[in-house]
């Protein structure tokens, strides 16, 4: 149900609500074509019904929106960032990942991973470890290449989900 139909709904409450208000039921003035207090209660509560759920289905409609933005959004970035660690990874692959990098790379990766925590592949996402804050190095026990492996773990269980969820959306968006 979209907003149009909701609309109509309550306005249906409404004309039935005046004709309470106006004594225009059976009951008053026994007068053919004018509905019963009982005709009236089932139409609004029908309407009601109606109303609710349809306003149920939009917010459900608004948060799957919402999270595709930020999948999407948090999936560019992840890819950006996967490109970046292949390239130093390739170059110093058991060079440790510092703390600023750690924190930057799971605050991408933390939000996709509660994006996609009903997933089956959600248990085997790992964030990167972070430094031990009384440590005297700026640098985490993340090598380079373990931080590519993981990334690219996410990379793959982005793509499942998005095929998952998204792939009938994507090709009615290009029709």
């Amino acid at each position: 149900m979209d907003k149009v139909e909701i609309d109509k709904k309550i306005k249906n409450i409404e004309n039935d609500l005046e004709l309470l208000e106006n004594g225009r039921i059976y009951e008053l003035t026994k007068g053919a074509g004018i509905p019963k207090c009982s005709t009236l209660a089932n139409r609004m509560k029908d309407d009601l019904r109606a109303i609710v759920n349809g306003f149920g289905l939009l917010l459900e409609e608004e948060t799957i929106s919402i999270d595709r933005e930020q999948f999407d959004m948090l999936t560019g970035q992840l890819k950006g960032i996967s490109d970046e660690v292949a390239i130093l990874s390739k170059k110093q692959p058991d060079a440790l990942v510092n703390t600023f990098k750690v924190g930057l790379i799971n605050g991408v990766l933390s939000p996709l991973k509660e994006i996609m925590r009903e997933e089956p592949s959600a248990e085997f996402l790992d964030l990167l470890v972070e430094p031990d804050p009384e440590g005297k190095s700026d640098k985490s026990r993340n090598t380079y290449s373990d931080t590519a492996l993981i990334l690219s773990q996410f990379l793959a269980a982005c793509e499942r989900y998005r095929k998952k969820y998204y792939a009938i959306d994507d090709y009615l968006n290009v029709l």
